[in-house]
């Protein structure tokens, strides 16, 4: 599952050959404008998850806003908004296609919920904020590498620190994954879960 931003579809290219390659049957959940790329990797493209307009899309409604502050309204509106959109699409393609694994952009930050939900593996790639931090991982995806021990744990303590009071809004993230806790962060995932 994928964004409508190419660049963070064009991530996704490399684990899905691998995967199709060692016989797995990968569904790629991503815009139609992408979904000639999903095919060409040997994916099979399915209907995305309803995206807001504007991602993946120059912002020209808020001139006034640049830097950080257009930043923080993306990663609100067009990221962390669609988050119950997301978990219901991705539990449908779960049941209907008997989904075992999601791997999704770091930037469907709805993806995780439904992994837990519907009892099924989890993995992100990508550059992005991690959705669900672990002190022993960089909270930026791919933008830093692992550090064993306690000076790579403080680093990831700091850089998520200084990115939650720059960047982001508390609360903006699922919270940590305890089971049950998918119910109390989205309400599409009902009183059932846990």
């Amino acid at each position: 599952m994928t964004t409508a931003i190419p660049a963070h579809s064009l991530n996704a290219t490399q684990p899905v050959r691998g995967l199709v390659a060692g016989g797995a049957r990968v569904l790629w959940s991503t815009t139609p404008s992408l979904a000639a790329q999903a095919a060409r990797h040997g994916a099979h493209p399915v209907p995305p998850v309803p995206e807001p307009p504007r991602l993946g899309v120059a912002d020209e409604t808020h001139g006034a806003l640049r830097g950080l502050r257009q930043v923080r309204r993306m990663y609100r509106d067009d990221l962390a908004a669609p988050v119950e959109a997301q978990v219901l699409h991705l539990l449908g393609l779960v049941e209907e296609h008997h989904v075992d694994v999601i791997l999704s952009d770091t930037l469907m930050f709805g993806s995780g919920n439904a992994a837990e939900v519907a009892g099924c593996a989890w993995v992100t790639l990508g550059d992005g904020p991690m959705a669900r931090p672990d002190p022993l991982i960089p909270p930026l995806g791919t933008g830093l590498w692992l550090m064993d021990g306690p000076a790579g744990r403080h680093r990831n303590r700091t850089v998520k620190r200084i990115s939650d009071r720059m960047v982001f809004a508390p609360g903006w993230f699922p919270p940590a994954s305890v089971p049950g806790q998918a119910a109390a962060t989205c309400p599409a995932c009902g009183p059932s879960a846990g």
